[in-house]
């Protein structure tokens, strides 16, 4: 009774889920690369007098970055445009923070603390002015802050320290926490200038003007006055992002359409629908029932996933359904291990009831374990990275906790529903029986064995992979080929007399010319059209022919224009970001080897794993060197998107197997050797491995095959990753976790013998002489004993033992004739 009531709680959430979804009232917030958005052009001027230099314009991106993913504002696209402006491009964004997003663009965010001369009063107000105490006139706050002793700075601020709250008696405040040098500076200040004023300046303009109560050893600063906590919280985003090194002005303001273009997204579309639909099918006629318990599983873990991206709202991009469509694989996977289970259960004669209570009790450490080190690894990426890094990391992120409580819950629920039915009692509506994946008990493939075969390929793979890779990087200075979001490019902004065209029949008309793969970006209100490719040849002369020959293709195919801007433009995937990448993965790896030393009390699974990580890395990472070579496939950064999706399935898929040779390790026999232990466990979950990947491999062929050239580098890395990780979990994970635990083992052994010590020379001064070997000598023969002879007068005692020696042989010696 209680599992129909738990069935039906389930059922609310799905109608409530429905209500979000088609309720009209939360609408899914889209990309640029979806939807489209705002556009903004930015101009640097510097002072009279100062040079703007690349570098200087470079800094002044990576704040404009920062302050606007503190703002929330999801995947934004910021790039360099020649030597002087700023492209930024805002998602989604509503009208009513369009106002707000500009004005943070051109806030300087220069923080100061000032020291007031004693020659001017301070008068609180809004605004707060000066007063010569002499004159009795106000003084202007610039005068003041040029006359003043500057105490700290911004500089000198510890980046992503500020903090906008509330103090303990209620007034808004934002926290300060400055750097080594900054505390000993403010320290100093203070306990030199008790009883005086200090100004805190942003921009030129006092926020606060307080007074020193008495010295402050730490060092740290708060900055108060009459503003709201969203405002104090504003400040902190804004001085967390560091002050602009040059003014900027807004030059342009347009709106755009979506990136990727209605074709586009229209073919992802189906080709998602398809691959879904084959693994509904592939689940029910392999596991029959409990497949169409699952496929239910998984349309409430899509309404609830849906549901839950409105709600918070998540911006929904190309990466950001990458990490959706890997959570669709791990929900799979949690059913297809519970399944299993199930099957492992029903097979050893278990009621229907007992083999569900087992089979999830069983199941759920893999469950757990695979998915916590998932989490782990979405966490450190959004802390660590920036833009599509963080929007992928937020669908898994929720992927992943929502796919553990379908699983946990609602499969559960399910099953318990069918256990009164009649179909309890049905062996072929559960898929039971032995095939060539579900061998007999107590058969053991011997994988482990052959790791000399399964080494040398991977082997081969890898160094195949490293003679590519320094090729590429002997070729272009890098070890694949970089597409326009790590090198930059060129960018044409096209004005239409008439209609506007789509961004499809734009690259149709790039494609002769090898630019069919450029973000085109479609303002149709304004007949604008923005075109960034790669560069154009260095050579001047070629450079204008191959431009002339675009704008007759573009014109003979979508009509009349003028060409009002032809630049270069800077990177989206600057250093900064890569490196944030990198070091992600790198945090990750280090916490996720911590976890597992934990969690299996033993450090060699966490380095295996991390290992089987880097092997399934650098084989995608060759395979995009090898295309890159011969097919000239660049890599953008949706190639970042992907290598994160690929760690994370191997991770995920790594565990599930070791999950079962812990367990094994406590049930084997005395004096069962490793090797046996891991090779039961592989082909224990063998069937789990081959079909988990096959239900992403269905996905992702169907969208390499229908989903459209513009993200087909994308789902082929997705592809090629997915099938590696599926091929090193069974065939280099274990074998090398083996050969580890083995070198281990007699390592330990070796180190625990101990040589007998002798004395190298004997008490009289001479070296010892060596014991004489003792001579041989003759074994007796036991002569078969009688009755008659132990029953005779010679009979010993009793409890002796009766030993004949056979006399000596003698032998049969012919006489000689002697001859007279």
């Amino acid at each position: 009774m209680k599992h129909r009531h738990y069935f039906l709680a389930i059922l609310a959430l799905v109608i409530a889920s429905a209500w979000v979804i088609f309720g009209g009232q939360y609408p899914f917030k889209l990309g640029l690369d979806l939807k489209g958005g705002m556009r903004v052009i930015l101009r640097a001027e510097p002072p009279a007098g100062e040079k703007l230099t690349p570098g200087l314009l470079n800094d002044a991106k990576n704040v404009i970055q920062r302050r606007v993913d503190n703002t929330g504002v999801a995947e934004p696209l910021v790039q360099t445009k020649g030597g002087n402006q700023i492209i930024v491009e805002l998602p989604d964004i509503p009208e009513e923070k369009k106002q707000e997003a500009l004005d943070q663009f051109q806030k300087l965010a220069m923080l100061r603390f000032v020291a007031i001369p004693d020659k001017y009063e301070v008068v609180h107000g809004e605004p707060t002015t000066f007063l010569d105490k002499v004159t009795r006139q106000q003084v202007p706050s610039s005068q003041v802050l040029q006359e003043g002793e500057v105490i700290v700075t911004g500089k000198e601020l510890l980046p992503g320290k500020a903090r906008g709250n509330l103090s303990v008696n209620g007034q808004t405040e934002v926290e300060l926490r400055f750097n080594a040098e900054g505390r000993k500076k403010f320290a100093d200040y203070t306990m030199r200038n008790v009883k005086k004023y200090f100004g805190i300046f942003l921009d030129d303009e006092p926020i606060s003007v307080p007074i020193v109560e008495e010295p402050i050893p730490t060092g740290d600063g708060v900055i108060r006055g009459s503003f709201s906590l969203e405002e104090a919280q504003d400040l902190a985003n804004l001085l967390n992002a560091g002050a602009l090194p040059v003014p900027l002005r807004i030059e342009q303001v347009t709106d755009v359409g979506p990136t990727l273009g209605k074709e586009s997204v229209d073919k992802s579309l189906v080709a998602g629908l398809i691959g879904l639909a084959l693994v509904a099918l592939f689940m029910i006629g392999f596991y029959r029932l409990p497949g169409i318990v699952a496929v239910v599983a998984l349309l409430f873990y899509a309404a609830f996933s849906a549901a839950i991206f409105k709600l918070i709202p998540v911006t929904m991009t190309l990466p950001g359904i990458a990490g959706f469509i890997l959570s669709i694989g791990m929900a799979v996977d949690a059913n297809i291990l519970i399944f299993e289970r199930l099957k492992e259960e029903l097979n050893a004669g278990k009621t229907l009831r007992a083999a569900v209570d087992a089979g999830f009790v069983r199941a759920f450490s893999s469950i757990f374990d695979s998915n916590m080190c998932s989490v782990i690894t979405c966490a450190i990426l959004w802390n660590f990275g920036t833009g599509p890094i963080r929007g992928f990391a937020l669908t898994l992120a929720i992927g992943v906790i929502v796919s553990m409580f379908t699983a946990i819950t609602c499969t559960r629920t399910m099953l318990y529903m069918l256990v009164p039915t009649s179909l309890s009692h049905k062996p072929q509506w559960w898929g039971l029986g032995y095939t060539w994946m579900h061998p007999p008990e107590g058969t053991v493939w011997r994988i482990v064995e052959r790791w000399k075969l399964y080494f040398g390929i991977s082997g081969a793979l890898i160094l195949t992979s490293i003679i590519f890779m320094g090729l590429m990087i002997g070729k272009v200075g890098s070890p694949v080929l970089p597409g326009i979001d790590f090198t930059g490019g060129s960018l044409m902004q096209l004005k239409y007399e008439a209609q506007v065209p789509t961004a499809d029949q734009v690259r149709q008309a790039l494609a002769p010319s090898g630019r069919e793969e450029s973000d085109v970006t479609i303002s149709a209100g304004e007949k604008r059209v923005v075109i960034r490719g790669k560069h154009f040849a260095s050579d001047a002369t070629q450079a204008a022919a191959e431009c002339e020959q675009i704008e007759k293709a573009l014109t003979e195919a979508t009509g009349k224009f003028k060409v009002e801007a032809f630049d270069n433009v800077g990177p989206t995937m600057g250093k900064d970001l890569t490196s944030q990448a990198l070091k992600a993965i790198l945090v990750a790896s280090v916490l996720i080897v911590l976890y597992l030393w934990f969690r299996f009390t033993s450090l060699d699974f966490g380095l295996v794993a991390i290992t089987t990580l880097l092997h399934d890395a650098f084989v995608i990472l060759g395979f995009f060197a090898v295309t890159g070579y011969f097919l000239h496939w660049e890599v953008d950064s949706l190639f970042v998107t992907a290598v994160l999706t690929i760690i994370g399935y191997s991770v995920h898929d790594t565990i599930v197997v070791f999950d079962r040779i812990r367990e094994n390790q406590r049930l084997k026999a005395r004096g069962e050797p490793f090797e046996l232990v891991a090779d039961r466990s592989v082909t224990q979950t063998v069937v789990r491995s081959i079909n988990t990947s096959l239900t992403v491999v269905f996905v992702l062929a169907a969208l390499v095959l229908f989903g459209g050239a513009t993200i087909r580098e994308f789902n082929t890395a997705m592809l090629v990753g997915i099938i590696a990780g599926a091929y090193s979990t069974i065939f280099f994970a274990s074998p090398l976790l083996t050969v580890a635990r083995t070198y281990g083992e007699r390592r330990k052994q070796a180190s625990s013998r101990r040589v007998e010590e002798k004395p190298m020379v004997a008490a009289g001064g001479a070296a010892p002489r060596p014991k004489p070997l003792p001579k041989p000598q003759p074994k007796p023969i036991e002569a078969a004993v009688s009755s008659e002879d132990v029953s005779g007068p010679a009979a010993p005692a009793a409890g002796g033992s009766v030993t004949k020696v056979a006399p000596k042989p003698q032998r049969n010696i012919k006489k000689k004739k002697r001859r007279f």
